[in-house]
């Protein structure tokens, strides 16, 4: 049975990120699913066998977002 958990920030302008990590023993690694407002971002997903790097990977993946937002609004 996979083990499933979640992570979500919001930026300053109420935008959403989450990404969905999912743990697979058969395969013995995770996927990363990303969402952006409740949409999911197709083609994104994310394979690594280091839970940490899945972390940092939606870490970096929501710093990149709201960093490009930002600069679209100003």
């Amino acid at each position: 049975m996979p083990r499933k958990f979640s992570l979500s920030k919001e930026d300053q302008h109420g935008n959403t990120y989450r990404a969905e990590v999912t743990y697979s023993k058969e395969f013995d690694e995770y996927k990363v699913r990303f969402l952006f407002n409740g949409v999911y971002q197709r083609g994104a997903d994310y394979f690594t066998e280091c839970k940490q790097d899945a972390e940092s990977t939606f870490n970096a993946w929501v710093k990149q977002r709201s960093v490009g937002f930002a600069h679209q609004v100003q």
